[in-house]
């Protein structure tokens, strides 16, 4: 254990940071300790768990918007804050068609007149009117941006981009994409 913090821990190239303590383990840790961190990953309506060297990749978020193609917003079962679960808002989503084919989506809010954004069950209800059979909500208010290429192509609701300290970035090699371009009329990528 190198220290202990509360938020914004510089991340460099071989340190670890835990964040969040469920469990309250983490609080009996002094700086200079041995430690040893084991996970493992549970998806409790499978009832399986899966070792965690074995995920290759794993994104936080919530609450979950849709299961198998039905509204089933979980924001009191998550504990979530009333900021985020209650009104509308610039929201940002994640989803999964029945074929396989991943959704983004942002919702710009926070701008009468322009987008006054959406609630959770709105987002819920435009992920399956997109196809989504499983759908969770990401980080949204003021977090809410999409950026394609080098292009902001959403509106940010204070303006401009906010500095982040997290992002999902989908990212294609050079050859993948004159590739899709190639075989595709109509120039897009799915």
């Amino acid at each position: 254990v190198i220290a202990r913090g509360f938020g914004g821990t510089g991340l460099i190239p071989g340190l670890v940071v835990v964040s969040g303590d469920p469990s309250e383990q983490l609080d009996t840790l002094e700086p200079g300790e041995p430690c040893r961190l084991m996970w493992e990953l549970h998806l409790a309506e499978s009832d399986v768990v899966i070792p965690g060297e074995e995920v290759w990749f794993a994104l936080g978020g919530g609450p979950r918007l849709v299961t198998q193609g039905e509204i089933t917003v979980t924001s009191d079962e998550e504990h979530f804050r009333p900021d985020v679960s209650q009104g509308r808002a610039p929201r940002t989503a994640m989803g999964c068609t029945a074929e396989g084919t991943v959704l983004l989506v942002t919702v710009d809010g926070r701008r009468p007149g322009f987008s006054v954004g959406m609630t959770l069950e709105e987002l819920a209800g435009l992920m399956i009117e997109l196809g989504a059979v499983e759908a969770m909500n990401l980080d949204g208010g003021a977090s809410t941006t999409m950026v394609v290429g080098d292009q902001v192509v959403n509106i940010p609701s204070n303006g401009n981009e906010r500095a982040l300290g997290t992002a999902l970035l989908v990212m294609f090699e050079a050859s993948d994409v004159a590739e899709a371009l190639e075989g595709d009329n109509h120039g897009s990528i799915e």
